[in-house]
């Protein structure tokens, strides 16, 4: 049963390749700028179903959602089991968070810039538990002139940080969000009424028109 959903749940990455690399050229259309290709890929109704997959990047950045699931994949199910010397898998694990972070610092993925900002933190973040674990197997904590108590309440406290951050900048950005949806409801409410009040002045006028041509 275990050897069934591994393999369903591997099936998953790939059917998600499928999907997207069969419509790849609706998902980077080719524009005039990064702007108007995301207008011309958000306005696609055809892609309605798998939108989930990649409205949060940017159009070149189309595939992005499966090498993320695959680099989840790897940390949290094949890392662990690359044989039984924790010191070589917290190398790898520092090598490989050291890559990650480079990878989403040079590709900037997110259509939204403050994303790649968090994406970023939180990769360094990771590569920081990797290297205070290193530390501790090394018995180096000490030579700093710290526990492990305190440098498991510094990760803590790092994590913390980006998550209130994260939570933070979100409620701002929903704010802003709200404030431009009611300032381009009211301008559509000023421009409704004026169009009303023009169309009933008109009809008014062609009324006392009438009247006074009338002998």
């Amino acid at each position: 049963i275990d050897a069934c959903l591994i393999f369903g749940y591997q099936c998953l990455p790939l059917l998600y390749i499928a999907l997207l690399f069969r419509v790849r050229d609706k998902l980077n259309p080719k524009a005039a700028n990064k702007t108007l290709a995301l207008e011309l890929r958000d306005s696609d109704e055809s892609l309605a179903p798998i939108r989930f997959l990649f409205s949060d990047y940017q159009c070149s950045r189309w595939y992005f959602e499966i090498v993320d699931l695959y680099r989840r994949i790897f940390f949290v199910g094949v890392l662990p089991l690359i044989g039984n010397n924790n010191t070589i898998k917290t190398y790898i694990g520092c090598a490989l968070a050291l890559l990650s972070t480079i990878y989403f610092r040079e590709l900037t993925p997110y259509r939204v810039e403050f994303t790649n900002l968090l994406a970023v933190i939180a990769q360094y973040v990771i590569l920081l538990a990797f290297m205070a674990a290193l530390m501790i197997m090394s018995d180096s904590v000490e030579s700093i002139g710290l526990s492990d108590f305190a440098l498991g309440c510094i990760l803590a406290l790092a994590n913390l940080i980006v998550v209130g951050l994260a939570m933070f900048l979100g409620w701002r950005r929903y704010k802003v969000e709200r404030a431009v949806a009611k300032a381009r409801a009211a301008r559509a409410l000023k421009i409704e009424w004026a169009v009303e009040f023009s169309n009933n002045k008109f009809q008014t006028t062609i009324k006392s028109v009438v009247q006074r041509a009338v002998p």
